[in-house]
């Protein structure tokens, strides 16, 4: 605490304020209770306040360096203040930075010893009531003598003699910045010299300052200097951050010569969310993308039906997200307008219209992306919060892009994630301008319904079923889906498209294939029909919790990454393969972890950097981050990058994740390629491929990452050991046919699951 003097002592006047030094330790050096009095019961003016701050800065500093300790022994006593202003002449040597935080001690300082005094006054704070200025005597010394709160002063060391004739300027590299809490954060650069002046600059902003504005830190956030004593990683912990705010870091180092090194701007960190205010993904999400993006199939409709749990926490409020765009194999198109004319959310048994701006129809115009429509809460659905690990359904259909059957493509989700839950999942294509064309029920839960009937009449000849409906009856158009169904026993169940029309009789004909069994020559029903489909257009769903921030993730990579080969896993709506299964518990019915997948089969890293941007705004919804990007980059012989270049193309990408604030990276390994002429039954009989054999460009990529780790540019690396037979480059076998895969790429379902611990255990390890 801050104590004052009731007493001369030693040369000291009474009321004389002390900054840092308790009560305790005063009477160690024997001062007398009668002589001291705490700050909690001595009230200071603001300009005693300030005058005995200044006080503790009446002292040394180094020459190029910034005085950034100015704080206050009374905030919160509103007696603070946070900014600063000078007065009268200033010397060349001295300047207050932009932030009217911090002094500088300018590079220009004299020698060492030289007193340079400065007047400042307080222009801001916690109801501060003076002006009255104050000087401070700053001396150039070569190391910060300045003594801290409870912490004893440094003991001067000479800085290096600069070395006579050098002209090399410092080379910087290895630029990381990681968050470290709300408000604080540590930096870290590479530099390739032991000595001299390492500037930082601290901004919102990825655009280098200039050199001048660097050194003197006008326009930073924050900014500061240390001295270098050693080549290799220095690091600054920065504190006094503004919670979920991406901030960079801007480098230069002085050399003993004098000589300035080019300025380096490290990746982007975003600052931790202050409790239940960061917008998370909440449920499993994926970004609209297939092998097939826009669906083939003619049809001037495309319905929905997804099912959406809750994961990692309860939620406060949901937000809808919409795209206009989809990625095929990596590659990113936008689409025409779409337009959405009825959308519902479905929770706790209520259903509500979702709206934009108020509409009941949604626009979604081209290549829009990251478009969030208005909000839901939990009190529309007389709840009080979404509860982890309930149900939110969305019912929805989308408008063909230019209002025709001609098939064109709509974005859409590559629905093997969620295919073996057809309890919440539906997509089809359908006609709604036919007369029986819109279904029943996008306001409540299950299957969609359209208007049943009974013919009169169904026969059937060849290639052709011939339907006489009652007289009353609308008909369906040319080309419309329906479906025909009977009961047992002759039961069948059909969707064709009509191939004509007889409005005074009351019939329309049904297209079948030549090898279609005739349905039957008694009455059925028929309904105006669903095409079913195996993806669909998938709205995502994101949100903020209750409290706390909890453990979200992003899921990068190909289609191992999406869960090939895992539909035979439990796995409800929550996904399939080894990602989305490590992220609930080994059981696969509970423990669910929030996740946004944007893996896309057939991709490459450099699909989703550069100028590939569309993907960027998701990766800020997650706090985690795991991925291969490596079977198609390699490719079938293992030789289509070395390790080198893997590495140089993957960098990229764990940038742009610091960069949108995930905090910690775990990067994925592959598994190897190579053929087998009995199906995988046995391990001598398999070839592995060159680059994926031992020593090969897969494992010469391998061999670089701890480097990674220890850059800080990832956190952990994973190299799967569940797929590796007694040859560990080659597939593991039981003698079953394809135990552990069947084409050599894509793992099994088996293997799946063991990866998934594997991924559980590697989060245990990184703190998750």
């Amino acid at each position: 605490m801050t104590v004052r003097l009731l007493k001369p002592h030693n040369g000291q006047n009474a009321g004389t304020l002390y900054f840092g030094a308790d009560e305790s330790a005063l009477r160690a050096v024997g001062i007398a209770d009668d002589y001291i009095e705490s700050a909690a019961n001595y009230v200071p003016s603001g300009a005693q306040a300030f005058r005995a701050l200044a006080a503790t800065f009446s002292t040394s500093a180094p020459a190029g360096s910034f005085v950034t300790a100015l704080s206050n022994p009374f905030a919160g006593q509103g007696r603070g203040f946070t900014t600063y202003a000078t007065q009268g002449v200033v010397p060349a040597q001295l300047a207050l930075s932009a932030s009217g935080r911090s002094l500088v001690i300018g590079a220009n300082a004299g020698v060492n010893g030289t007193i340079y005094p400065i007047t400042l006054v307080a222009t801001s704070g916690d109801g501060l009531l003076t002006s009255q200025p104050v000087t401070l005597n700053l001396k150039a010394v070569d190391r910060l003598t300045v003594p801290q709160p409870g912490v004893p002063g440094v003991t001067p060391t000479p800085s290096p003699t600069p070395t006579p004739g050098d002209t090399t300027a410092p080379t910087l590299s290895n630029a990381t910045g990681t968050q470290t809490g709300q408000t604080t954060a540590t930096v870290g650069v590479t530099t390739n010299e032991g000595n001299g002046s390492l500037y930082w600059y601290l901004s919102t902003s990825n655009t280098p300052p200039t050199v001048a504005n660097l050194k003197n830190g006008s326009g930073s956030v924050l900014s500061g200097i240390q001295s270098v004593s050693a080549t290799g990683a220095q690091t600054v912990n920065i504190t006094g951050l503004t919670a979920a705010t991406q901030y960079y870091t801007h480098w230069l180092h002085r050399d003993a010569a004098l000589n300035d090194s080019a300025i380096l701007t490290g990746p982007g960190f975003v600052t931790a969310a202050a409790s239940g205010s960061a917008m998370r993904t909440i449920t499993a999400n994926m970004i609209g993308q297939a092998a097939d993006s826009g669906d083939s199939v003619t049809g001037e409709a495309h319905a929905f039906r997804w099912g959406y749990p809750i994961g990692s926490g309860d939620v406060s409020e949901t937000n809808i997200n919409l795209h206009g765009w989809y990625s095929n194999n990596g590659a990113q198109t936008n689409v025409p307008e779409l337009t959405i004319p009825i959308l519902y959310a479905i929770y706790n048994g209520v259903a509500v219209r979702c709206t934009q701006n108020g509409s009941n129809t949604i626009v979604v115009p081209s290549g829009a992306n990251f478009l969030y429509i208005d909000k839901l809460l939990p009190s529309q659905f007389g709840a009080t919060k979404f509860t982890l690990e309930t149900l939110i359904l969305l019912k929805g259909w989308v408008k063909s892009p230019d209002g025709t059957a001609n098939g064109t493509r709509v974005p859409t989700s590559q629905t093997v994630q969620v295919a073996n839950d057809t309890t919440n999942n539906e997509a089809f294509w359908f006609n709604p301008t036919s007369p029986l064309g819109l279904p029943t029920n996008f306001d409540s839960a299950g299957v969609f319904t359209f208007t049943k009937y009974t013919p009169v009449s169904l026969t059937s000849s060849g290639t052709v079923a011939t339907v006489q409906v009652n007289g009353t009856d609308p008909l369906p158009v040319v080309g419309q889906l329906v479906t025909i169904s009977g009961a047992s026993p002759n039961a069948y169940n059909l969707t064709k498209r009509v191939t004509a029309v007889d409005g005074t009789a009351r019939t329309f004909t049904y297209a079948l294939n030549a090898a279609t069994t005739s349905p039957a020559t008694t009455a059925g029903t028929y309904e105006n029909g669903k095409f079913a489909r195996a993806s669909g257009y998938r709205p995502n769903i994101f949100g903020k919790f209750v409290s706390g921030d909890p453990e979200t993730w992003i899921i990068g990579g190909d289609s191992i990454d999406q869960g090939i080969n895992g539909s035979t896993s439990t796995a409800g709506p929550w996904g399939i393969g080894r990602n989305a299964m490590s992220l609930r518990d080994a059981s696969g019915n509970t423990g669910y972890k929030a996740y946004m997948s944007l893996a896309v089969g057939g991709s490459s890293v450099e699909q989703f950097t550069g100028s590939n941007t569309l993907t960027h705004p998701y990766m800020a919804l997650g706090r985690y981050a795991m991925g291969a990007h490596l079977t198609n980059s390699f490719g079938i012989p293992g030789t289509g990058r070395t390790g080198a270049a893997m590495l140089s193309e993957m960098q990229p990408w764990w940038a742009k994740l610091k960069e949108m604030g995930v905090e910690k990276i775990l990067a994925l390994g592959a598994q190897t390629r190579g053929t087998s002429p009995n199906n995988w039954t046995t391990e001598p009989e398999q070839t592995i491929n060159p680059g994926w054999q031992a020593g090969g460009n897969v494992e010469q990529y391998y061999a670089l990452l701890p480097a990674e780790i220890s850059a800080g540019r990832i956190t952990a690396f994973l190299n799967f050991q569940s797929w590796r037979g007694t040859d560990p480059n080659k597939w593991k076998v039981t003698g079953a046919n394809n135990y552990a895969t069947s084409d050599s790429t894509h793992p099994s379902n088996a293997i799946h699951v063991l990866e998934a611990a594997e991924i559980r255990t590697a989060k245990a390890a990184m703190g998750i």
